[in-house]
């Protein structure tokens, strides 16, 4: 089931939203780097329990259109936030800036549709 997969998912590899910002809200060197590596990003809505992908829709299309699997190079980073507490807009501001770009309001892609495809 989709649910069940996804708490799993979500448990296994989430991160909160606060441990990406030091005390003075500036992303940490290791928050960047996070950001850097992470093929797939997608956050997690503490309220809502919905998942949606941040950036990776490149890869996401690649993968469907050629119904293949494609090997990502580890676990995608998830992120747990409030969306309704302007945490969204902080994440999706770091990864334009590590990314130079994020795919939230293009794709609307839940995540773990996404990771379906890998067999996460």
């Amino acid at each position: 089931m989709a649910s069940e997969f996804g708490e799993k998912w979500k448990r296994r590899s989430s991160v909160p939203i606060h441990a990406l910002f030091d005390l003075d809200g500036k992303p940490t060197k290791h928050a960047k780097k996070m950001i850097g590596d992470a093929e797939v990003i997608a956050f997690f809505d503490v309220m809502t329990g919905k998942q949606l992908l941040v950036y990776g829709l490149d890869l996401y299309k690649e993968v469907v259109q050629t119904g293949t699997s494609k090997e990502m190079r580890g676990l995608p980073l998830v992120v747990s936030l409030d969306r309704d507490a302007d945490e969204l807009e902080k994440l999706l501001a770091l990864v334009r800036q590590v990314k130079g770009k994020d795919d939230y309001e293009e794709a609307q892609i839940p995540a773990v549709e996404l990771m379906k495809k890998w067999g996460r």
